[in-house]
């Protein structure tokens, strides 16, 4: 699951545009990292198009954020709850421009009721894990007319991790329970459950795991 912010909302004559940010780590060597989700209500009965949504970002370090992509995840409300990116439609892609903005186009139909979108950052190769961001929509064209989004009460930074496990490794569908120590020579230690067939509780086909970090964390093994 995720963890999210109260959304931030504007209205239109035909649409309720909410806006999300989310709270989750930005990986390290992931290509497409949810930092948002954009919600569009379309109320009325004729078809309109989604033309743009307007993005700024901050970073803690410049180039931080290598591209943004705007995803469409049609009206699959499961999906937008839990971030997969398995079904999802890229709208369109950008990179930000000196001012931290970026106009992402691609005209998307809006289907009667709630249309699902998602905001993704990959992260530049020289980010560092105490590297953090936030990213959130400003404005959003649909049809002839443009929305704004009024900024959110409290922004949502999100900071650079790297991942110790990814399903599918080794034929690992899940890694559960995990724990972290330190040895004297500085060496992190990773421990956790790995689950070949399934990701639910015993009885199952479990073992448990162990990884190694010699560099403070940036890299596993």
């Amino acid at each position: 699951g995720i963890l999210s912010l109260p959304a931030t909302r504007c209205f239109s004559q035909q649409s309720d545009i909410t806006h999300t940010q989310y709270r989750l780590p930005v990986l390290l060597g992931k290509a497409h990292n949810p930092v948002g989700g954009i919600t569009v209500l379309h109320t009325g009965e004729r078809t309109e198009d989604l033309i743009s949504v307007q993005l700024s970002a901050q970073q803690s370090s410049k180039g931080l954020i290598g591209e943004v992509a705007l995803w469409s995840l049609g009206q699959d409300s499961a999906a937008a709850a839990d971030t997969k990116m398995g079904k999802a439609v890229q709208v369109g892609k950008g990179k930000l421009n000196k001012r931290g903005a970026v106009e992402i186009k691609g005209a998307l139909p809006l289907k009667k009721g709630k249309n699902f979108l998602v905001v993704t950052v990959t992260p530049s190769p020289g980010a560092s894990l105490f590297d953090s961001l936030q990213v959130r929509a400003t404005h959003a064209r649909i049809g002839g007319r443009t929305s704004v989004l009024p900024a959110p009460a409290r922004q949502t930074w999100q900071r650079i991790g790297t991942a110790v496990r990814q399903a599918g490794q080794e034929g690992v569908v899940s890694h559960r329970i995990p724990g972290l120590a330190t040895v004297q020579d500085g060496t992190l230690l990773s421990i956790y459950d790995a689950r070949y067939r399934k990701a639910q509780d015993l009885q199952g086909d479990i073992d448990i795991g162990l990884s190694r970090s010699f560099d403070k964390g940036k890299t596993w093994q």
